[in-house]
């Protein structure tokens, strides 16, 4: 079965991956391997574990990966953009939660009279009730500063979302223009598909390709049609057993990216959940602040554990942006061109020009997580 490369190989994103075939073709199959009169004589039996190797477990990892990279582009982009925290129930909830603050204000207010009339718990009036009043104060403007919280961490992530170029390989402006050649537009509504832009920086799918192929002395002698043998390289059966190792190389790399872009995505889907119930419970967290008596003591709601929620949240986002922005400004560097070059003649060392890219942009990825 001769295979097409794709035309939009990363173009579309991983959206396309799934649907690339090998730069050549895939081992004919024959289940008798070569036994006449009834078989194929131009397949092997061996040249059908590859072609199941690759159907079976390549092309759904590739799917796979496809998928995440998918939701990771928009949980990213829904987690940066300003209407996402504008959603109604939030503001349902917070006064929900600001009523019945104010029903332990006056709990609290009672009960630190009666400690202080009848010496119980150390609390002293004078410095219970001044923060009380403050916090009673604080308590109508803490959804208004949890939102400026929350703007000012996004705009501040948007800068560097905004600044990251997603293009197919080295961004090239040819004419002068402004306007990117191999730009590629975003694949999931108005966000960036910046999966691409990360995925470009070690292209899988070059482990398909004739060279590789070539490389590892597996071109057919006879039979597949695509990759020819130049040089009189290995049989059939050669070609389909490094052609099955090339399909598990690939597939673990897919699947290492797909775990990527899966805990990234779901991290910044729980980064908006996680942001809506910090605005909905700002009132009470308020509350506590200065050690309030009764309800200091609920550390899930206290104002220290909601402080550092709100914090760790509203930094996710620049931080783990400026790392993406700093990732495509390596890929775009030319620091990569060492691995993206032409592929020589070894095997392995073709392997490597995928695998190292993968690892270095995983890794660095994986520190701004």
């Amino acid at each position: 079965e001769a295979a097409e490369q794709s035309s939009q190989e990363l173009s579309g994103g991983l959206a396309g991956t799934q649907d690339q075939r090998p730069n050549g073709a895939l081992p004919a199959c024959d289940i008798l391997n070569g036994w006449r009169p009834i078989s194929n004589a131009n397949g092997t039996f061996m040249g059908c574990i590859a072609q199941l190797t690759y159907y079976a477990i390549y092309r759904p990892i590739a799917w796979i990966a496809s998928l995440t990279g998918e939701l990771f582009d928009f949980f990213l982009g829904y987690s940066l953009a300003d209407d996402s925290y504008r959603a109604s129930f939030a503001v349902t909830g917070w006064k929900l939660v600001r009523d019945i603050s104010n029903i332990f204000f006056i709990i609290i207010l009672i009960w630190t009279g009666l400690a202080t009339v009848f010496n119980m718990g150390g609390i002293s009036m004078k410095k219970v009730v001044p923060a009380l009043i403050i916090n009673a104060l604080l308590i109508n403007f803490s959804l208004f500063g949890t939102q400026v919280i929350i703007d000012i961490s996004n705009i501040t992530a948007r800068i560097f979302y905004n600044s990251t170029q997603v293009c197919t390989g080295k961004c090239n402006d040819t004419d002068n223009d402004g306007i990117l050649d191999n730009q590629i537009k975003s694949s999931v509504g108005e966000h960036k598909s910046l999966s691409v832009a990360i995925t470009s920086g070690f292209n899988p799918q070059r482990l398909f390709s004739s060279t590789v192929l070539n490389s590892a002395q597996a071109t057919p002698a006879k039979g597949t049609t695509g990759v020819t043998n130049q040089s009189g390289g290995a049989d059939d059966t050669d070609l389909a057993g490094y052609f099955i190792v090339v399909c598990l190389i690939a597939s673990a790399i897919m699947f290492g990216v797909a775990k990527m872009f899966w805990s990234t995505a779901f991290m910044f889907l729980g980064r908006v959940i996680g942001l809506y119930t910090v605005m909905i419970f700002s009132p009470f967290a308020v509350m506590t602040r200065g050690k309030m008596p009764l309800v200091s003591k609920i550390e899930d709601l206290s104002w220290d554990s909601w402080l550092k929620d709100l914090t760790s949240y509203a930094l996710l986002a620049p931080i783990f942006v400026f790392f993406l922005y700093i990732i495509s400004a390596f890929i775009q560097s030319g620091f990569m061109d060492a691995f993206m070059g032409d592929m020589g003649d070894n095997f392995f060392e073709n392997v490597l020009h995928v695998a190292i890219p993968m690892l270095i942009v995983y890794f660095m990825l994986s520190q701004g997580v």
